[in-house]
């Protein structure tokens, strides 16, 4: 399955400093390689726009970015003391520039009050407020931590650098919160693995373009990298490599500590019933298929109608329950092939004695309402694609559906 998400978000952002133009009109620095790509930025140009703003282009300030303080007042926490260290570092990628500009007035500082005490993210939380840039101090006024990491990130896109290499800003009033309370960004690490410091770069770029989800497509049929203590065999057995290509404990706890860091979320994504073949390693788990009557040596989907499956994903889902703390867990569902179903004379069996009849639909759903039921019972919500719906499957109506299909 390919789902492609797209994310606007500068490689600069990512893997280096923000580029560095020759001034406020917009005009292209001639050491950039590509220079049509920004050919139309301005400076001090904000991504994603705020919801009000305004800016007064003829009231320019300068700022000495070794004296330039970020301070706080208001609440305190671990993500806020952190942010102020890293902001002056992505605002002032170049420390060494002589002071400010004498000619302009100086903003000296940027002060961040936070009204509300620390909560951990969840779906609805307040991203929103209120940053005001003029001198001789800025100020960024939010109710929560997340809202202030929001505010900053503006804030430092709202500073530029001139071809003498002077920092400035422009005056400016912004009220910001976000459109939608869920903005998230998928990455596959089953079909190809990604490092550790690879996946901390995407949820830079997810802080540097205000999104608040990094959707965790660990493990899908063409390997099982996430390192399970309860069926430590999944991993040994199901992924590239179980030395180098895998996420140990210690691997995830980095990574959902450096999104939380940066107010993102880790969503992560145990895709079954289907896309599940990297999961042979548990015994009697996958569905075998028959040709003629006996077993051909492939294998699909779980198999639905093996009672002992659903032990399996009772003790496999709360170490994942434990590991993760997000409210929610996909359990994907997509693209079921039902195939195998129907070769195996077992699940013809078993569907008759449930009266099922040839419905693998009613099969399907038999196995999403027992697995929603197992995750709902560890007291996780759940999410799952769309093509659970589509085959009239149905589901509880506290159910969050993904969807990725053109109709």
């Amino acid at each position: 399955m390919l789902k492609l998400i797209i994310l606007l978000v500068a490689i600069s952002c990512v893997f280096g400093g923000k580029p560095t133009l020759s001034d406020n009109r917009g005009l292209r620095d001639e050491r950039l390689k590509y220079n049509f790509r920004v050919k139309d930025y301005v400076f001090g140009s904000l991504f994603p726009k705020p919801q009000e703003e305004a800016k007064d282009a003829t009231k320019l300030m300068s700022l000495d970015p070794e004296k330039f303080s970020f301070t706080k007042t208001g609440e305190d926490s671990d993500v806020i003391q952190a942010a102020l260290v890293r902001y002056k570092m992505i605002a002032f990628p170049d420390a060494q520039v002589g002071g400010a500009d004498s000619n302009y007035p100086q903003i000296t500082g940027l002060n961040v009050h936070i009204i509300q005490p620390y909560k951990a993210m969840d779906f609805k939380m307040d991203e929103s407020y209120n940053l005001v840039i003029a001198a001789p101090m800025a100020s960024i006024e939010a109710n929560t931590v997340w809202g202030a990491l929001r505010g900053l990130e503006t804030f430092s896109q709202a500073v530029y650098q001139n071809i003498s290499d002077k920092y400035y800003v422009n005056s400016n009033k912004i009220h910001d919160f976000p459109r939608f309370h869920h903005r998230g960004f998928l990455i596959d690490t089953s079909r190809h693995y990604l490092s550790v410091q690879t996946i901390e770069q995407f949820i830079d770029a997810l802080a540097y373009s205000k999104y608040n989800v990094l959707h965790w497509h660990i493990v899908d049929e063409t390997s099982f990298p996430f390192v399970s203590k309860t069926f430590p065999s999944l991993s040994e057995m199901g992924s590239f490599n179980s030395t180098t290509h895998v996420y140990n404990p210690e691997d995830v706890q980095r990574v959902i500590e450096y999104a939380r860091m940066r107010g993102v979320r880790v969503l992560p994504e145990f895709d079954t019933p289907g896309h599940s073949d990297s999961w042979y390693s548990i015994e009697n788990l996958l569905t075998k298929c028959y040709s003629s009557g006996k077993p051909n040596g492939n294998t699909g989907p779980i198999d639905p109608t093996v009672e002992s499956n659903y032990e399996f994903l009772k003790n496999f889902f709360k170490e994942v329950a434990e590991v993760f703390p997000d409210a929610y867990l996909h359990l994907g569902g997509d693209e079921v092939s039902f195939s195998c179903w129907e070769s195996n004379p077992n699940i013809a069996k078993w569907m008759a004695d449930h009266d099922m009849g040839k419905n693998y639909s009613l099969l399907e759903q038999y196995y999403e309402q027992r697995l929603l039921d197992i995750v709902g019972a560890l007291g996780k919500n759940y999410v799952i694609w769309q093509e659970v719906v589509d085959n009239q499957v149905k589901v509880k109506a506290d159910t969050v559906v993904n969807i990725w299909r053109g109709q």
